[in-house]
């Protein structure tokens, strides 16, 4: 019966479940068979389902068995429901009543990456790849294989678009070459903006690495197999030796896709706004899996609200405003000065090609 029910495993709109959701439907339902077996589901108890879960808890990793109490709860509720053929419940009730508590992901805590830590990882990467971790980090959000699924149809530099189409995966069994798929749900099929200096360098990246202006032509591709589609290992693979150079072995490519969420909403974002650039429908996903405490900023945000309600004639909330704006102003001229650098630099080596040529 469980067999045949992961077998028969949809998504909410009816279509066939990804290759790797398979893939961890039946590993789940691997550390069912072993103990449940050829038990008839009327012989199954509640006290049968907790001791099986008792020796689990020694035998099977927290994540992994998350996933298996998970597949034995929905196996039980249907197996109480009339089934697809129009038969009678197979049980009066659901003996799988177990009480889990859903571990806290680790990534909640992590920081937002910093501009120096961006800078230090794209130095660390090779420069086919850099582009990537500027799409992940300010052009929507990107997953890695909603990056590895990018063609030039897909990239509007007139109007500073992005359409997100595709992502990559090994099709249907988890198997083999990496192919163009669909994107991870309906909701992550999306149009993004992209910022003005990022369009400068997709424009290089494009002048430099995708000689062929097919627009079915990969932005990225197999080094060494140009027809095929990029991996994503490959790209996780660098970003693990780049990440050694910031000291950050918390951070993987996906923490670019958190900072952006966070940062987004920070510089301004509404929540429906950062949920469309990730493509999200779940509030609680968005908020629990994407958001992250910027200490600072929360006690800016902070020290804001308290001068918005103490009274006007508080000398420690006026010296405090003078403090806080102080600050900011000396921000502000920090960044000017450094984009004058910058441009002063770009226009250095501008006036030094058109000398030499």
């Amino acid at each position: 019966y469980a067999t045949r029910f992961v077998a028969d495993l949809r998504k909410k709109d009816g279509s066939e479940l990804s290759g790797r959701s398979k893939r961890i439907q039946k590993a789940a339902l691997d550390k069912l068979l072993p103990w449940f077996g050829e038990t008839p589901m009327c012989d199954i108890t509640e006290e049968f389902v907790n001791e099986w879960y008792a020796k689990a808890c020694d035998e099977v990793r927290p994540s992994a068995l998350e996933h298996a109490v998970w597949l034995l709860k929905r196996v039980m509720r249907a197996a109480t429901e009339r089934q697809p053929d129009g038969g009678p419940p197979l049980l009066s009730s659901n003996p799988c009543n177990l009480v889990t508590r859903k571990r806290p992901s680790k990534r909640r805590e992590q920081a937002p990456m910093t501009r120096q830590e961006i800078d230090t990882l794209v130095e660390g990467f090779p420069e086919y790849y850099r582009l990537s971790i500027h799409l992940a980090l300010l052009v929507g959000g990107l997953r890695i294989g909603e990056v590895c699924g990018l063609q030039l149809k897909d990239i509007d530099l007139d109007h500073r678009l992005l359409y997100v189409r595709h992502s990559v995966t090994q099709g249907p069994d988890d198997l083999g070459e990496y192919r163009l798929d669909e994107t991870k749900t309906p909701e992550s099929h999306r149009v993004v903006p992209i910022p003005a200096p990022v369009c400068r360098l997709i424009r290089e990246h494009i002048d430099r690495f995708c000689p062929d202006r097919d627009p079915d032509t990969m932005l990225f591709h197999a080094i060494r197999h140009p027809e095929r589609v990029l991996n994503p290992t490959t790209i996780q693979r660098q970003f693990r030796t780049a990440r050694k150079r910031i000291n950050r072995e918390d951070v993987t490519f996906h923490s670019l896709r958190a900072t952006h969420a966070t940062m987004f909403m920070i510089q301004g974002g509404t929540l429906r706004e950062t949920m469309d650039e990730l493509g999200h429908v779940d509030v609680d996903v968005a908020v629990r899996c994407y958001q992250r405490v910027v200490p600072r900023h929360r006690r800016d945000v902070a020290e804001r609200l308290a001068l918005e309600y103490l009274p006007a004639g508080d000398p420690a909330g006026i010296k405090a405003q003078i403090a806080q704006k102080e600050e900011e102003i000396d921000q502000l001229r920090q960044t000017v000065a450094g984009l004058r650098r910058r441009l002063e630099e770009l226009e250095d080596d501008g006036d030094g090609r058109s000398q030499s040529g």
